[in-house]
């Protein structure tokens, strides 16, 4: 109907040959070559399992392009020769994921048989849809503005996490510090108590030794006094001992001076007689006497 049409080809959202960085780079030159901006996104996705791959592509879009650019997608299913004898929605349908899928973009979609080249409705048929999402869009288009606010929430939100895992650092550096800082008090708390019960221990032993230093001096004071008695006694003994010999022989000297005075005795009583009868009373009293004297201390 000569009308003309501009389509941008972006590449493939998982290809492994670019990184996220580069790809959504490329996205975006997209974007800036569709100024004032695409009236529609068409998300490619073969007919079948719809894989883990698909799912993340799905995700990414919703991340970079808002939900806004929901309101602005048409999901384009390739392969459609596998639908065989069913319908989009019977085939669908067997799928609860791709179900969803349909539903998130309100249930635009469209099918592309790639084995019937001589099929020339698909085309027209996908742009009328095309044209019945822009219609109830008002006529308006997925802006760069559109973009760059997405784009700006998600620097934001990117600068909020960042942020966060900063605090959470912090917080989980401050934690760390404070526990090592208690793990060092209580060791040197531990070391202290440790030191005091050593110092303790170190008393009771020196308190121990003198105790044991001071018994054993008052043993050897008290085995000093015992010898120093012992020999006191024996000094005392032998002093007796002396005493006494020198008491027997003063008593031997007394004996024999008292026996010689005896005989002196007795030859003046044998004196007295000879003399004369008077004197025999008064000499054999004398006699009797000096002999009892005598007898005692021979006892």
């Amino acid at each position: 109907d000569g009308r003309k049409t501009d389509v941008i080809d972006t590449p493939g959202l998982y290809d492994t040959t670019m990184s996220k960085e580069e790809m959504k780079s490329e996205i975006e030159k997209a974007i800036y070559m569709s100024v004032p901006g695409p009236h529609a996104f068409l998300l490619v996705i073969r007919l079948g399992r719809f894989t883990e791959e698909e799912r993340n592509t799905v995700k990414w879009i919703q991340e970079n392009f808002g939900e806004e650019a929901s309101k602005y997608t048409i999901i384009l299913f390739t392969g459609g020769d596998q639908l065989e004898d069913k319908s989009v929605v019977e085939f669908l349908s067997e799928s609860e994921e791709l179900m969803k899928l349909v539903k998130v973009f309100k249930g635009r979609n469209h099918v592309f048989n790639n084995k019937n080249k001589n099929d020339h409705t698909q085309v027209p048929e996908l742009l009328k849809k095309i044209d019945e999402m822009v219609m109830k869009n008002g006529g308006q288009h997925y802006t760069n503005e559109m973009y760059q606010e997405v784009q700006r929430k998600i620097k934001e939100e990117e600068e909020r996490k960042k942020q966060e895992k900063k605090e959470r650092e912090e917080e989980e550096k401050r934690k760390q510090e404070e526990e090592t800082r208690k793990r060092v008090e209580k060791a040197r708390e531990e070391e202290r108590k440790r030191q005091e019960e050593k110092k303790r221990k170190e008393e009771e032993i020196r308190k121990w030794v003198e105790k044991a230093r001071e018994e054993e001096r008052k043993r050897q004071e008290e085995e000093k006094r015992k010898e120093e008695k012992k020999k006191q006694e024996e000094e005392i003994r032998k002093r007796v001992a002396k005493a006494r010999g020198e008491e027997r022989m003063r008593q031997q000297r007394t004996r024999k001076s008292s026996s010689n005075g005896f005989l002196g005795l007795l030859a003046t009583v044998f004196t007295a007689v000879v003399a004369g009868p008077l004197a025999i009373p008064v000499g054999a009293a004398v006699l009797a006497n000096e002999v009892a004297e005598h007898l005692d201390d021979s006892d």
